[in-house]
């Protein structure tokens, strides 16, 4: 009875576990649609535009502006500056090799007028030369041939019939001639090209001014043309004690009377100057005083690794000074392209960025721009129904933030 008893409870143990094991793998009862619907929460369609990564566009209340169309009248600015007109120059050469004495011109560009002391020389070929005329003076009447031969060889050697009738007058050769600037102007060594200079390389002359004016000994030099070759502003090569040969070229003079205003132009803005342009300009150093010229000359010209075009106005006045800085003004005409202000256009390298308003959120968006000129830039695709921020710039940070679209 015992082992009977046992093995009904054994039995019954293991239904009891069935019955539980049954009921815990009976699947859960499926939600409803509605209640399934109830669980996830909708997004209100107003707040797609925030969702997007903020460097695609961007939520703000910055005031906006549209760009402006039709014919521009513009006033293009450029700087300029004076500078010497190297087609009219005086060059002075030496016709006697001697040894340079004194000289009175320290530097390049320095200012000098007609009968200004530039140097003295020592030239034994002088010396023997008025010798020999001073020998032959006692003899005149004997000698008159001999004697008018002497006395054109000292003038083929540049002595005047002043300085002659001096050294006559005396009894003695002279054993320093001075050099006289033969024009008023700008002094350069030979070898120095009339590149553009500073107001503070023409400071009033020092050192020589008229000294030596009365000994009426001044030299006549030869009058020629020459084009300087090398371009530099350094202090004179020539010392004293030098050794000049005949023949060598020491100095080239260009007058101040024929000045030269250029002017620098951007190449984007090059193509609307043409030439007869009207341009107003004045000094930085007056902006009170304006003149009015001609742009006579238009030059492509690359120097230190910038292409530019310079015009040149020929014969400005001569109330200017040469190195003088100018403000030019040279009246456009633009038919084409729609304007923004130059703020409202955000510039990475080559790309010109605007952010175009899209309902509540501003779009970077790549445009084509043209020229810049007096603070509005030229943008050639059309914008007219846009509204773009009206300053770009406060809307980045930094190029690498912005994620552009490109204009359709």
């Amino acid at each position: 009875m015992r082992k009977n008893f046992i093995n009904k409870r054994i039995v019954l143990f293991y239904l009891t576990a069935l019955i539980i094991s049954c009921r815990q793998e009976k699947p859960d009862q499926v939600p409803s649609k509605g209640h399934e619907q109830h669980g996830k929460s909708p997004v209100d369609a107003s707040l797609q535009s925030l969702l997007k990564p903020v460097n695609e566009q961007i939520k703000t209340s910055i005031s906006t502006t549209k760009a402006d169309s039709g014919i521009q009248v513009l006033m293009v600015e450029v700087p300029g500056k004076v500078t010497l007109d190297t087609r009219n120059n005086t060059s002075i050469s030496s016709r006697v090799g001697g040894r340079i004495e004194k000289l009175y011109i320290k530097y390049n560009y320095q200012p000098v007028r007609r009968g200004q002391l530039i140097m003295q020389i020592y030239s034994p070929e002088l010396v023997s030369a008025q010798r020999e005329l001073l020998l032959l003076k006692g003899n005149k009447m004997t000698n008159e041939q001999l004697y008018n031969k002497a006395i054109n060889k000292l003038r083929f050697l540049g002595l005047t019939q002043q300085q002659i009738n001096s050294i006559l007058q005396k009894g003695q050769p002279d054993y320093r001639v001075s050099i006289y600037s033969p024009a008023d102007g700008y002094i350069l060594e030979k070898g120095t090209s009339p590149a553009p200079v500073t107001a503070a390389a023409l400071a009033p002359s020092i050192d020589g001014g008229m000294e030596g004016m009365s000994r009426g000994n001044s030299m006549s030099l030869g009058n020629a043309t020459s084009t300087p070759t090398t371009a530099t502003t350094t202090p004179l090569i020539l010392r004293e004690g030098q050794y000049i040969s005949v023949g060598q070229g020491l100095f080239n003079i260009y007058t101040n009377r024929d000045l030269i205003a250029e002017f620098s132009i951007a190449p984007q803005l090059a193509t609307m100057v043409k030439l007869n342009a009207r341009i107003l300009y004045n000094s930085t150093a007056n902006p009170g005083k304006s003149y009015l010229d001609r742009v006579e000359l238009l030059e492509p010209t690359y120097r230190a690794g910038e292409n530019f075009t310079l015009a040149r106005v020929y014969g400005a006045t001569t109330n200017l000074r040469v190195g003088e800085l100018l403000r030019g003004k040279i009246p456009t005409t633009i038919t084409s392209g729609w304007w923004l202000p130059k703020q409202a256009v955000l510039k990475l390298g080559s790309r010109s960025i605007v952010f175009k308003k899209q309902g509540s959120v501003f779009v970077p968006t790549e445009v084509k721009s043209g020229v810049t000129v007096n603070g509005q830039v030229q943008i050639l695709n059309n914008i007219g129904e846009w509204s773009v921020a009206e300053n770009a710039y406060y809307l980045v940070d930094s190029e690498s933030f912005i994620i552009t679209q490109k204009d359709s």
